[in-house]
């Protein structure tokens, strides 16, 4: 499935345009706002002003849960923003799992001094 990540600018109401990130996947449109913590899932695409898509993934076989979380956390790990993604495609992918393995390493390093 394919998985399209852009940055741009979203209306959250018609006095108040912020900037943010977000990715249209074949379920939903999952965002993260500039001001904000937590992602939005199933956003209004008649909200999105302005987009620059920043890169294409392909994530086959995954549901549409799977598909939300993974993009959660691309969204939230600010992996759209680091050098040298933008047209990349799998860079993005290859950055989380680098990051999900350095975290398992520090969690069984823990675990083992203890």
């Amino acid at each position: 499935m394919k998985v399209d990540f852009y940055k741009g600018e979203i209306d959250r109401d018609k006095s108040d345009r912020v900037r943010g990130y977000w990715a249209k996947t074949p379920y939903s449109i999952v965002a993260l706002l500039a001001d904000e913590t937590e992602v939005l899932v199933d956003l209004d695409r008649g909200k999105i002003v302005s987009r620059d898509l920043i890169t294409t993934v392909h994530l086959p076989g995954l549901d549409r849960a799977g598909m939300e979380t993974l993009v959660a956390n691309i969204l939230k790990g600010g992996y759209l923003t680091r050098p040298g993604v933008k047209d990349k495609e799998e860079a993005v992918l290859f950055m989380l799992a680098n990051e999900a393995i350095h975290e398992l390493e520090s969690i069984d390093a823990d675990e083992n001094t203890e």
